[in-house]
């Protein structure tokens, strides 16, 4: 089977349109994919892919009431949720291409998405692809998971530190909450 090749534009032009067909979980998640659309230099590089565990770096971006993560960068067992940190880290690699799964309603029978979406060339097995997947997006929710326990703890714990009036402490919170 001949490898599919998805233009620029077509991968800019969907971002775009998918940037303003959904609400998203956040708003740095919604203004990193448009940010990926304005960059030529991104855009060249990104691969859309339908379903992801297999390469790396793979971006997740979700929209709400999806259950998975906002947005989160996988890079073998190393995980990047901070869109900053993640553009960083693109723009380091230069020529090496990264991967991008959606997780929208609806997504497996999006003929717009399908139309953009490349074959994964990293699954061999069909069985053992949907396996990886499972296997996969329970990470992915673990990771969610794991985010969520720690932020909420951060916040009880700021909440004492204002009760307590310590600022310091306060501040410190603060500072490791944007960091999350």
């Amino acid at each position: 089977m001949a490898k599919k090749t998805v233009s620029t534009w077509a991968k800019k032009n969907f971002l775009i349109w998918f940037a303003d067909s959904f609400q998203f979980q956040s708003e740095s998640s919604h203004e990193f994919l448009l940010y990926i659309a304005r960059r030529e230099d991104l855009l060249s590089r990104i691969h859309l892919l339908l379903d992801g565990p297999y390469p790396d770096p793979l971006i997740i971006i979700a929209v709400q009431h999806t259950g998975m993560p906002p947005l989160l960068m996988k890079d073998g067992d190393y995980y990047l949720n901070d869109p900053e940190t993640i553009i960083e880290y693109l723009l380091n690699l230069t020529e090496e291409p990264f991967y991008l799964t959606l997780y929208f309603p609806e997504r497996s029978i999006c003929e717009i998405y399908q139309a953009v979406a490349e074959e994964n060339r990293f699954i061999s097995d069909p069985l053992e692809s949907k396996e990886s997947l499972i296997d996969f997006e329970l990470s992915l929710w673990n990771e969610s998971f794991k985010s969520e326990a720690i932020r909420t703890e951060l916040m009880h714990e700021i909440d004492r530190a204002l009760e307590t009036r310590n600022k310091r402490r306060f501040k410190k919170l603060v500072k490791k909450l944007k960091e999350l």
